[in-house]
C-alpha cells in the first residue's frame, strides 16, 4: 500500500508510479491512498496500473482515516506500507504499527525543504525511524543529512531514481522544422527549463540569468515549461526585459510533448534553490542535454564535469550561469562530447528496470528488519492516542492554512489592515464577557477611544 499526500504531475508522482508498475509486472496488488484533498490529475495514471485507489478526504471523515487504513491492511493482506510524501502517514505510523505489527512499513524521501518544518518530510524520516523497518532515499546526500540529524545509518538504503522513457530522436531538418514553428532562431543555443513556477525553482532568477545572457551578447532561445504561482511574475520581467524574441513560456505540457521539446534543445538551466536528483534533468540527460544546474542536494552525485556544469549559489551566481552558457554557445565540439557523455551514463546507470530491481531488494530486506524485530513498539492505547492527537493536529493545521491562503497569500497592503482590524474587534468582543472587561468598556472615554481606534482601522 502506498500512503501519499496527492497523484499530481511532478517528479515525485512519477517516481510513484514507476515503482507501482514494477511491483504489479511482478504479480503484486498494489493500493494506493491518498491523504490530502487535491486535483488530483494524475489519479488516471494511477488507475491504469490498480484499480484500488482512494482518495480518503474524499469519502472520509478525518476521525475514520486511521481506522480506514487499517481495515485495507487487513481486508487486503497487504505486507508492506510505502509512506511518500505524507505528513499524515508519519503522524500515524505509530498507531499502524502497533495494531498491525506483521505488516513491514517503509518511506521513501526525495529531499529536505528547511524551509518548513525543521527539513520536512525527510526531518518525519528521522524522528519516526522507530516505527519503520527501512528507510529509503534518493540521494546519498540526503542519507547524509538524515545521519547528521539522528538517524540509525543501518536502515537507511539509497535508491536513485531511474527513467523508463525513450529519448525522442530528430534529424536536424526536423529540429529546424520545430524549432521555426516557435518563430525561433534555429541555429543559436536553445535552452530549457521545466519545472513548476514556485520559489523551489527560482523562475525569477532564471529570467534574471537569461536578461543578463542577453546583455552578454550572447545568441540563444530559451522554452520555458511549467505553471505555478509565480508564472504571472516571471512573464512580467521576461516582457520587462525585452526578452519576448527569446523565450516561450509554453506552460505546463504533457510529458510526450516534453520529451520532444529535449530533442531541440541544447542546454537544460535548473537554477533551483534546492533538489533531490530532479527527474527532469535525468530526463534531460538521457536525451544528451547538457545540464548548467544549481549545486543543490544530490544533484553533485550525477552532474560531474564529464557531462555538464554545477553552479553555486552565492554573490556572483548569475554570472557565474552566464559564463558557462557563453561557453557552451561557442564551443559545439564540446557540447557534444558532453551530450554524448550524459546519454552514455544515463542509459548505463539510471534506468527504470534497474531502480525497480533494487526496490524489490529494499523490499525484501525491510521483511527481514520486521521479523528481526521482536518488541511491540508502543502499547495499543498509547499508540491510539497519538493517533488522536495527530487528527487534532492536522484537523487545527488545516483552517491555519485556510486562514494563511486568505490574509497571506494576497496582496499584503490589502490584507494587513483588514487583519489586523479583525483581530482587534474579535479581542475586544472576547474580553466584553469578563465583568471588570465590560464594566471598562462601558465607560464614555472607553467608548470615545474605541471608536477612534475604529476610525483609524476603517
Amino acid at each position: 500500500m502506498f500512503v501519499l499526500p496527492w497523484m499530481v504531475e511532478g517528479g515525485a508522482d512519477r517516481v510513484n508510479i514507476d515503482l507501482i508498475e514494477g511491483l504489479v509486472a511482478g504479480g503484486a496488488d498494489v493500493t494506493v491512498c491518498a491523504t490530502l484533498e487535491a486535483d488530483h490529475r494524475w489519479e488516471h495514471k494511477f488507475a491504469e496500473l490498480t484499480p484500488d485507489i482512494f482518495v480518503l478526504p474524499g469519502f472520509l471523515s478525518l476521525s475514520d482515516f486511521p481506522r480506514f487504513l487499517l481495515y485495507l491492511i487487513a481486508s487486503r493482506g497487504i505486507d508492506t506500507v510505502l509512506i511518500t510524501g505524507s505528513t499524515l502517514g508519519y503522524q500515524l505510523l505509530p498507531y499502524l504499527k502497533s495494531a498491525a505489527p506483521e505488516t513491514a512499513f517503509l518511506d521513501l524521501s526525495h529531499t529536505e525543504e528547511m524551509h518548513w518544518l525543521n527539513g520536512g518530510h525527510p526531518r518525519f524520516s528521522v524522528g519516526y525511524q522507530d516505527a519503520l523497518d527501512m528507510n529509503v532515499v534518493s540521494t546519498r546526500h540526503l542519507a547524509e543529512w538524515m545521519v547528521e540529524r539522528g538517524s540509525d545509518q543501518e536502515k537507511i538504503r539509497i535508491m536513485y531514481t531511474g527513467i523508463k522513457s525513450n529519448p525522442v530522436s530528430m534529424t536536424a531538418t526536423e529540429r529546424g522544422e520545430m524549432l521555426r514553428r516557435f518563430d525561433l532562431d534555429e541555429s543559436a543555443l536553445t535552452i530549457i527549463f521545466a519545472g513548476r513556477m514556485c520559489d523551489q525553482k527560482r523562475p525569477l532568477k532564471l529570467a534574471e540569468i537569461l536578461n543578463t545572457l542577453k546583455l552578454a551578447g550572447v545568441r540563444f532561445n530559451a522554452l520555458v515549461i511549467g505553471d505555478g504561482e509565480l508564472r504571472p511574475a516571471f512573464e512580467a520581467l521576461i516582457k520587462d526585459y525585452d526578452l519576448g524574441a527569446n523565450v516561450r513560456v509554453l506552460g505546463a505540457k504533457p510529458h510526450a510533448d516534453w520529451l520532444s521539446l529535449l530533442a531541440v534543445s541544447d542546454v537544460l538551466l535548473m537554477p533551483s534553490e534546492y533538489e533531490g536528483i530532479s527527474v527532469a534533468l535525468l530526463e534531460a540527460m538521457a536525451a544528451g542535454v547538457v545540464p548548467v544546474v544549481a549545486d543543490v542536494g544530490g544533484q553533485d552525485e550525477l552532474v560531474s564535469e564529464e557531462m555538464g556544469y554545477l553552479i553555486p549559489h552565492g554573490e556572483n551566481e548569475v554570472s557565474h550561469y552566464v559564463a558557462v552558457l557563453q561557453s557552451i554557445a561557442v564551443d559545439a565540439s564540446m557540447r557534444e562530447r558532453k551530450s554524448q557523455a550524459c546519454r552514455q551514463l544515463i542509459a548505463a546507470h539510471y534506468t527504470a528496470a534497474a531502480t525497480n530491481r533494487q526496490w524489490l531488494e529494499i523490499l525484501d530486506e525491510a521483511h527481514r528488519n520486521r521479523s528481526a524485530s521482536t518488541r511491540q513498539l508502543l502499547p495499543l492505547g498509547l499508540a491510539k492516542e497519538l493517533a488522536t492527537s495527530a487528527l487534532e493536529s492536522r484537523r487545527v493545521t488545516t483552517y491555519l492554512d485556510q486562514i494563511y491562503a486568505t490574509h497571506c497569500l494576497t496582496n499584503e497592503a490589502q490584507t494587513e489592515v483588514p487583519f489586523k482590524r479583525g483581530f482587534i474587534y474579535l479581542l475586544i468582543a472576547r474580553v466584553r464577557h469578563y465583568r471588570l472587561a465590560k464594566y471598562v468598556l462601558d465607560k464614555p472615554l472607553t467608548k470615545k477611544v474605541v471608536r477612534k481606534m475604529r476610525i483609524l482601522l476603517s
